[in-house]
């Protein structure tokens, strides 16, 4: 059943943030709720970094055509980028747009300063 999907994922920090622990995490359908980055202490990944958005991102499973997928949504004042496993060119994303995060991706937060 479609409720019944789930994704696990790991966040790792590099840049700036590297050293920090790995971080992971699993999302079900059925909960409908999202893992936040963001500066504001309330978020699952909390990047304090200039630029870094109260919230800054969410990553959730989106639902399209009764498939589901991991999605990310950009929430932020600077932008967010995501790096595809198959291209060297980071793309930014639009805002408020659930867009696929397949398998090596490289989530960029945040885009411009």
């Amino acid at each position: 059943m479609a409720e019944d999907a789930f994704v696990s994922f790991t966040i790792k920090q590099e840049g700036s943030c590297q050293g920090r622990p790995d971080k992971h995490f699993t999302l079900k359908a059925a909960a409908g709720k999202a893992v936040r980055i963001g500066r504001a202490p309330g978020n699952d990944v909390v990047i304090e970094f200039r630029g870094i958005s109260q919230y800054h991102a969410e990553l959730r499973l989106a639902a399209k055509d009764g498939t589901y997928r991991l999605c990310v949504r950009d929430l932020s004042m600077n932008g967010t980028g995501l790096q595809r496993p198959e291209s060297k060119v980071p793309v930014t994303l639009t805002k408020q747009v659930d867009e696929p995060l397949h398998h090596d991706a490289v989530l960029l937060v945040p885009m411009m300063l």
